[in-house]
């Protein structure tokens, strides 16, 4: 019987390409000492918790990994049970088809509670995709109302200024005034002022055309302005030294 549940284990590390019962015993979570004692056809000794791992890991069920070692009627045997080793082993077999089927109850429980988590991620995604979409809709709104005074007249304001060469600047910068409303309410400051004279600061500043041997706090003057938001800086004050 020895040698036949030998070579049952051997038939079966086999197949699943296992050579040790250290490679077997870390594989299937076993202490290899039960793998040495199953190879004894000392399986009717086991924790119920050994039996189920290795069935597991030999893809078979509880029933056929028992009746691939137990010494009873399951497989033929070379000598008479006593009553009290089958009735161990019907406690065994019982209790074996408890827990698989408890096993298969969480295997079930587990699955339902991915999907539905799977399903809520989904729906959070959408919500969020949604809410993005709302909130640039929003933006563009608040935007276009800012803008609404320019939009009404820059089309008449830039005709009359191609029609009219006398046409006077100042009408046009004034309709520059949504522009500075809507800046001023995203948190946009301008840096400097154009024409005025300043310290050279590399870190707000931009030399321009030949004033690369300026260093800093030299006097330069502001040629285009820069923008902040906030701490952030968005573009450098172009200056000339």
């Amino acid at each position: 019987m020895r040698n036949s549940s030998r070579a049952q284990l051997q038939t079966l590390m086999d197949k699943r390409n296992v050579s040790t019962e250290l490679e077997l015993s870390r594989a299937a979570n076993v202490a290899e000492r039960q793998i040495y004692r199953l190879g004894q056809g000392l399986i009717h000794t086991f924790p119920i918790t050994d039996v189920v791992k290795l069935a597991q890991y030999f893809e078979q069920s509880v029933d056929e990994f028992l009746a691939t070692f137990l010494p009873n009627a399951l497989q033929p045997i070379e000598f008479e049970q006593s009553v009290d080793q089958s009735a161990e082993i019907a406690a065994l077999k019982a209790e074996c088809e408890r827990l698989e089927k408890t096993l298969e109850q969480q295997t079930t429980d587990e699955s339902e509670e991915v999907a539905a988590l799977k399903a809520e991620y989904e729906r959070l995604e959408k919500t969020l995709e949604q809410q993005g979409i709302t909130l640039q809709q929003q933006w563009q709104q608040e935007a276009l109302d800012q803008l609404e005074p320019w939009l009404l007249q820059w089309s008449a304001a830039a005709n009359a200024a191609i029609e009219r060469p006398n046409f006077p600047a100042k009408a046009l910068v004034s309709l520059a005034k949504p522009f500075e409303q809507l800046l001023e309410n995203w948190d946009v400051q301008p840096i400097g002022v154009v024409g005025d004279t300043v310290e050279y600061d590399p870190t707000t500043h931009q030399l321009v055309k030949d004033g690369f041997d300026v260093e800093p706090g030299d006097t330069v003057t502001v040629q285009n302005i820069g923008y902040t938001q906030g701490d952030r800086l968005l573009h450098r004050a172009k200056v000339v030294g």
